[in-house]
């Protein structure tokens, strides 16, 4: 009875625990030889650090013999003696701690370092030769000389005990280089069967279970491409595997997706034709009270009469802010573009919003520049005006705005600068989210503004200047693509 993973996550375990225990087997081969070589060097390391310390324990205490000797027979400046000794007080704790574990090393650094003691103690005898007179001067010379070769002699058994230190073997063996060249080859050889063998099976494991996975995935993807399209998918896949749950689930999203935007086109549906029918009449019955139709009206109520209208035709630019988005988002909204002058279309633009301007006292410069692009009249229009309204708004009483085109490198540049305007980068981001509420409620002139450039190839760019100061740069291409 042949037993197979049923579900992918099985598949994948597998897939990936297999080629790991080859893996897994090398490494612990690798770590054993490494072992064995770290122990092994690490005593070949001791070794080489105990004759070190041992000889130069024997150099300070040959050197101070010299020193002490010369200073005796000659005179002179007196030499540090008292650093040298502690040198060699130092050198023997070193040696105390890397032969403890060896009970004869430690027996021949005691025996060392009793030859040390006894130098260093004749040494202390030494006499200056120059402060006697006459014969007196004679018997200290030669008892100088007496204990020179005293301490030449225990200096002499000093060297004799250092040799009896163990030498690194491994280290000045000729088999060394040959036995370093066989380990070398037999890692080299154990890594690449190991990389060549968990990659063999690794590939056979992976063969095998495409195939009980493959024909799904193509479904998966054929059902996704043709969600992309509006077609309608292919029937959901049967068993139980995650591959099924995965298409199950899609299903069902692209059910909740449609059964939304459904839900979404009746709501649109309904403001279009509930709410926008209704405001177009009221509008007009403001119209006529304010031009005086009805008669004479007190100015109060030809002020809440003006004030009412701005708020209504604000309502309708917003509903047909939301529709247009819509259409966008469904690709729906229709592009007519030829070759256009961009001053001219941002002169337009100006005169648009001159109203909303006037009544917030700011002033807009017009054009400084000509450049021709490729756009869609109308939609341009709507573009330049939502972000010339945005920089009425965000502009102080009393300030200007100034307006510019140019054109580079097939390119065409449309800027629009407020300079008193005071917004941060992280207020300039929100400007662009089309749920984000301003303090003016919500706004989608710029998120609007966006879509219109991009659809026409070209993008939109906000910068803030410090410490204060706005710009907006459109960009649109200058011909027609080809």
């Amino acid at each position: 009875m042949r037993i197979a993973p049923k579900t992918i996550y099985a598949k994948g375990l597998i897939l990936i625990c297999v080629p790991l225990l080859v893996e897994y087997a090398c490494g612990i081969s690798m770590f054993c030889l490494q072992r064995y070589y770290e122990d092994k060097l690490s005593g070949e390391r001791a070794g080489v650090e105990i004759i070190f310390n041992a000889n130069e324990m024997w150099i300070d205490c040959t050197e101070i013999l010299f020193l002490k000797g010369y200073f005796s027979l000659f005179g002179g400046e007196e030499p540090a003696f008292a650093q040298r000794v502690n040198r060699i007080m130092d050198q023997y704790q070193i040696l105390k701690k890397l032969v403890a574990n060896n009970r004869m090393q430690t027996e021949n650094l005691e025996k060392i370092h009793a030859y040390t003691r006894q130098a260093l103690s004749l040494s202390n005898q030494l006499r200056p030769v120059i402060s006697p007179k006459g014969s007196r001067k004679m018997s200290v010379l030669i008892s100088d000389l007496d204990i020179l070769a005293k301490a030449q002699l225990i200096v002499g058994s000093m060297a004799s005990e250092i040799e009896f230190f163990r030498k690194p073997e491994f280290l000045y063996s000729r088999a060394a280089v040959a036995e370093v060249e066989r380990s070398t080859l037999f890692v080299d050889c154990l890594v690449l069967g190991s990389l060549a063998a968990s990659t063999i099976v690794a590939l056979l494991l992976f063969a095998y279970f495409i195939r009980t996975i493959s024909q799904e995935i193509k479904v998966i993807v054929k059902n996704t491409d043709q969600f992309k399209e509006g077609i309608e998918l292919e029937p959901p896949l049967s068993g139980g595997d995650e591959l099924a749950q995965v298409d199950a689930a899609f299903h069902q999203m692209s059910d909740e997706i449609k059964e939304a935007q459904r839900t979404k086109q009746k709501i649109l549906s309904m403001i279009s034709h509930d709410l926008r029918s209704p405001l177009t009449s009221v509008l007009g019955y403001l119209s006529n009270l304010r031009a005086g139709v009805f008669g004479d009206a007190p100015n109060e109520t030809l002020a809440n009469a003006e004030r009412c209208e701005r708020e209504i035709d604000r309502l309708i630019h917003l509903i047909n802010d939301l529709l247009d988005l819509d259409k966008i988002e469904a690709g729906k909204f229709e592009l007519r573009p030829k070759s256009l002058s961009a001053d001219q279309v941002l002169d337009k633009a100006i005169n648009k919003v001159f109203r909303f301007a006037d009544e917030r006292d700011v002033n807009i410069n017009p054009p400084m520049g000509m450049a021709q692009i490729h756009a869609d009249p109308e939609r341009l229009l709507q573009a330049l005006s939502n972000v010339l309204s945005t920089a009425v708004r965000l502009s102080p009483v009393g300030s200007s705005i100034e307006t510019g085109v140019g054109q580079n490198n097939g390119e065409s540049e449309i800027r629009i600068t407020a300079a008193s305007a005071e917004i941060t980068e992280d207020q300039l981001d929100l400007l662009f989210d089309r749920y984000q509420q301003s303090g003016c409620g919500l706004q989608l002139d710029l998120p609007i503004s966006r879509e219109i450039l991009r659809l026409h190839g070209g993008s939109i760019v906000a910068t803030a200047q410090k410490p204060q100061g706005l710009t907006f740069s459109l960009l649109l291409p200058a011909k027609e693509p080809a």
